[in-house]
């Protein structure tokens, strides 16, 4: 998926997972993503009432359009999804 697809996801309140071995360049792009939805964003660390595999992420401060850039890193990864 593109950045402007993952993009696109996010501003129809969609999650995306930014997925890969560098957990900084995950967290960059993550950002990139969040902000090209809009500004302003907040990064919020994994939330422990979310389970053990929770993941860090950034999301619209306003809340809108939900969902979250969620990103893999600090010892965590995404499961992948059941096909």
């Amino acid at each position: 998926m593109t950045v402007e697809e993952a993009i696109q996801e996010r501003k129809n309140e969609l999650d995306i997972v930014v997925r890969g071995p560098d957990p900084k360049s995950n967290r960059n792009k993550a950002r990139e993503i969040e902000t090209g939805v809009g500004t302003p964003i907040t990064e919020d660390a994994p939330h422990p009432k979310a389970g053990r595999m929770a993941l860090p992420h950034f999301h619209q401060t306003s809340r809108s359009p939900e969902g979250h850039s969620f990103y893999e890193g600090c010892g965590r990864w995404a499961r992948k999804k059941k096909s």
